[in-house]
């Protein structure tokens, strides 16, 4: 059962992608979340941008499937090591190693910056949405895709067995609601909230341990977990399934986007 008790002196932690960069993609492969590239395609449909930066571009999974030769992909993420997986996915990508809180490009210079899952990583959230809009051209526009722990008809059985990991997304995860607020508040307009996917999913007893998001090293959520955190856990799933063979382990998770347009 979620827990919704906080306290903002809760360590929420980081994720030293450097150290998981090489497995990283095998999330794509149980899920290519097609739904993020069908949203991503319908907004370079409409609006046919002539250059594009992705922030927190991870290993270029988004970059690599847009699709059109004559549109500048530029990729921005904090980690080297997932660069260096990006530069497998599409050699025509132009990467580089910057803090979102500290983008190395001037005002006014990309048609479309989007950001898929990976804004609750970003220091300062509003400061980024800002910083992006700043840079955005006239007409251009701004997409952040992710999830929000607060959805209430979503369900999440990592958050039932690992002790304070949904009151850390808690306070790493801005809220669909504040990004629009934002994005209104510095001046963007047409700004549209939209679902792009759902995942569902229910594993039954001891198959839960075939969930690739089970493992340290692919979700974000575990992997600032401390081994005996993570272990523990681990510890508990096992108890419950001892308990019930048959007991279910839900994932009900809706990834929503929030898009708005520079005057």
């Amino acid at each position: 059962m979620f827990t919704t008790k906080l306290s903002k002196k809760m360590e929420t932690g980081t994720v030293n992608y450097n150290k998981i960069f090489s497995n990283y993609n095998l999330r794509y492969k149980v899920n290519p979340m097609h739904g993020v590239s069908k949203a991503l395609g319908i907004i370079i449909n409409t609006y046919k941008p002539k250059n594009i930066l992705e922030v927190g571009c991870g290993t270029g999974q988004w970059l690599s499937a847009i699709d059109g030769c004559d549109i500048e992909r530029i990729g921005v993420d904090y980690s080297l090591g997932m660069l260096k997986e990006a530069k497998k996915n599409g050699n025509k990508l132009n990467l580089i190693c910057a803090d979102a809180n500290a983008l190395p490009f001037s005002n006014k210079q990309f048609d479309l910056i989007y950001c898929v899952n990976a804004i609750h990583h970003f220091k300062n959230k509003k400061k980024f949405i800002i910083a992006a809009a700043n840079l955005l051209e006239q007409n251009g526009t701004l997409s952040i895709v992710g999830v929000d722990p607060r959805n209430k008809n979503d369900k999440w059985y990592i958050y039932d067995f690992f002790e304070g990991v949904y009151e850390k997304n808690l306070l790493r995860f801005p809220s669909f609601e504040e990004i629009a607020f934002w994005m209104n508040e510095i001046g963007l307009k047409q700004i549209m909230k939209s679902t792009v996917e759902c995942v569902v999913k229910d594993w039954i007893g001891d198959d839960v341990f075939n969930d690739t998001f089970l493992r340290k090293d692919q979700s974000s959520q575990l992997a600032i977990l401390s081994d005996r955190e993570y272990f523990f856990g681990i510890d508990k799933i096992k108890h419950a399934i001892e308990k019930n063979p048959q007991v279910h382990f839900p994932v009900r998770l809706t990834f929503n986007s929030v898009t708005g347009m520079k005057d």
